[in-house]
């Protein structure tokens, strides 16, 4: 079982096209990818266009972030 929230899950499904199934079965290397295009996206939610910090954290930021700290060892319940 996954042990991801199920905005987690529809985030990953919406943002990256991977559906619950295929992370059912995702191998290490995967995930680990699937962390990483999460923190980029979560970097880039958290600068403007010129590269600044910006004030608000959104949604879709925590959620990123969230995903991308989250070990394969912690993913299967």
């Amino acid at each position: 079982m996954l042990n991801l929230k199920d905005k987690q899950i529809e985030f990953i499904e919406n943002e990256l096209g991977i559906g619950k199934e295929e992370l059912e079965n995702i191998n290490k290397d995967d995930w680990r990818k699937i962390r990483e295009k999460c923190f980029n996206l979560s970097v880039d939610e958290l600068l403007d266009k010129y590269g600044h910090a910006i004030d608000n954290v959104t949604e879709r930021c925590i959620i990123a972030e969230s995903i991308a700290d989250m070990k394969y060892s912690e993913l299967i319940k």
